[in-house]
């Protein structure tokens, strides 16, 4: 299993830079796993991508309608957002340097990957 961020989610249904390179790299692996926070973080980039005009009306529906249907036949696999990992994530944005800027939801994301101990693909995020 392969963990990835709601950046990666996205890619799987917006195109946009980066997005062949995703999903070519989603129909290589058997299953992609994903923290339940994502899930609800993809529904807040579909928005974001109407209210931007990135979007259409009728082009969301079809993006949810999409989504709707791989979370039926078990495309996404959501990882529960559970105590140790909230701990986890107070503890990493606890210790950072004053020079590291990390968003709760990467952290999130981080602590997430690392607790299902699966790989997380940011090596290939500089070169989309």
């Amino acid at each position: 299993m392969t963990y990835f961020d709601t950046d990666y989610l996205a890619k799987c249904y917006i195109d946009e830079s980066g997005s062949a390179e995703v999903r070519a790299l989603a129909r290589e692996r058997e299953r992609i796993a994903c923290s339940v926070y994502g899930r609800m973080e993809l529904h807040a980039v579909f928005h974001r991508k109407l209210r931007e005009k990135v979007l259409t009306a009728a082009q969301l529906e079809i993006v949810l309608k999409q989504f709707d249907l791989d979370e039926q036949q078990g495309l996404w696999t959501w990882l529960p957002l559970t105590g140790a990992i909230v701990a986890s994530v107070a503890s990493i944005l606890r210790s950072l340097p004053a020079s590291v800027y990390l968003r709760t939801g990467d952290a999130i994301h981080l602590a997430s990957a690392q607790s299902a101990s699966l790989p997380q693909y940011q090596q290939l995020k500089p070169h989309l």
